[in-house]
């Protein structure tokens, strides 16, 4: 909501099957986690549920979510790119991806970013989303595009 300090961010994107990247998944739940606006982490059971949310994919694999920008936060020298985690789960609960979200032009991409695979791949095009200036609810915000596709075996 407009209480979270930070630029109101909106990510949009669809869910598809791999084999042909056309076929929307239906009924497929993402879990989303992120840092705050100053890029810190809640953990613990009286924040929980702070900054981190579950969408499910409607009947044509599309998904939405609100949110702020994350902050970036200090790494091993360097400072993590601002990102979004996120898993993708198969309607009967089985996990299928658990990746991060990158923002195009972000300066702590790879290689600059401090974390890199097997854990981080800010490089790659696919996890990067090019945002554009919109209208959030009141307030001016980003809004990104993110197509995503899962492989469902």
């Amino acid at each position: 909501g407009d209480e979270e300090p930070g630029e109101p961010l909106r990510i949009e994107g669809r869910l598809y099957d791999v084999t042909d990247c056309r076929t929307p998944l239906t009924g497929w739940g993402l879990d989303i986690w992120q840092a705050d606006n100053n890029g810190e982490y809640y953990d613990g059971p009286t924040t929980d549920y702070r900054l981190r949310g579950r969408v499910v994919t409607d009947s044509e694999g599309r998904f939405a979510f609100e949110t702020i920008k994350p902050g970036r936060y200090a790494l091993s020298g360097s400072f993590r790119p601002a990102h979004i985690h996120f898993r993708v789960y198969s309607p009967q609960g089985v996990i299928a991806l658990t990746s991060q979200l990158y923002f195009e032009g972000d300066p702590y991409l790879s290689p600059e970013d401090p974390c890199g695979p097997p854990t981080c791949f800010s490089d790659d095009p696919a996890r990067i989303v090019r945002l554009v200036s919109t209208m959030i609810g009141t307030r001016m915000g980003q809004l990104g595009m993110f197509p995503l596709f899962i492989s469902r075996s």
